[in-house]
C-alpha cells in the first residue's frame, strides 16, 4: 500500500505509516489531545488493536476529544485545517455502513 498525496507543507522529522488489514480490519475510533491551536497527539483505533498516540502526550489538563464510530457509521475521511505548518483542527467524515462510492450518484440519476 502506498501513502497518499502529500497535502500542505511537510514539517518534522517523523513519518509513520500504520498498516491496516483491510477489509478484515477497520477503523473504529479516533482520538487525541490538543491546545495552543494546534493537534497534540492522535491514536487510532481498529477493531483488531491500536496505533499510537503519534505526537507528544502531555499529562494534565490539556483538552481530549474521543470519536467512537457507531455500528451504523463507518470512517469516511479527515479534513482539517494547518495553522503555521500545525494541525488546528481535525475531524472526521462518516457514511452508513455498506454504502459503496458512487451510489449516491446513481440515486440521484433516478
Amino acid at each position: 500500500m502506498l501513502p497518499s498525496q502529500v497535502h500542505g507543507k511537510p514539517c518534522g522529522q517523523n513519518f509513520e505509516m500504520a498498516t491496516i488489514d483491510d477489509p478484515d480490519e477497520y477503523l473504529t475510533s479516533v482520538s487525541g489531545q490538543y491546545g495552543a491551536k494546534k493537534l497534540v497527539s492522535i491514536t487510532f483505533g481498529t477493531n483488531k488493536r491500536m496505533f499510537g498516540p503519534f505526537g507528544n502526550v502531555i499529562k494534565g489538563s490539556l483538552p481530549k476529544f474521543v470519536y467512537n464510530f457507531s455500528p451504523k457509521y463507518s470512517f469516511g475521511g479527515f479534513h482539517g485545517s494547518v495553522y503555521k505548518s500545525r494541525v488546528c483542527s481535525i475531524g472526521v467524515y462518516v457514511r452508513p455502513l455498506g454504502w459503496i462510492a458512487g451510489s449516491e450518484a446513481e440515486i440521484n440519476d433516478r
